[in-house]
């Protein structure tokens, strides 16, 4: 097995995330540690590297944080009449005079 460039278990993986996170949270030094838990030292810190290789590669692999945006202006609300109108109204447009407009071009539209 080269160096560096283990087959992928996922089951061990997922056991060595675990024991690196109990020794974060243990507080105890590694030699500590690895004894309480009948770890060899090699293997803790191997995969302790092995781990952080493997989370560098899923990072610079990972989509990008930043993706393009379209700033618009200000928002409408459309508004479509039965005979087929449509009428854009800012949001920020006064209420009582978007009501009449919308109220005018009804009531013209069904005279016709």
């Amino acid at each position: 097995m080269a160096r560096g460039r283990w087959a992928r278990d996922l089951g061990l993986e997922r056991r060595w995330r675990g024991i690196l996170a109990a020794f974060g949270r243990s507080g105890l030094s590694v030699r500590a540690f690895c004894r309480a838990r009948s770890i060899s030292e090699p293997s803790f810190y191997s995969w302790r590297r092995e781990l952080a290789r493997r989370d560098r590669v899923v990072a610079k692999s990972a989509m990008p944080a930043f993706v393009p945006v379209t700033v618009v202006p200000s928002a409408v609300i459309e508004v479509v009449l039965p005979s087929g109108v449509m009428v854009r109204v800012p949001t920020g447009a006064d209420e009582t005079h978007a009501v009449r407009l919308i109220r005018g071009l009804t009531a013209e539209a069904s005279a016709c």
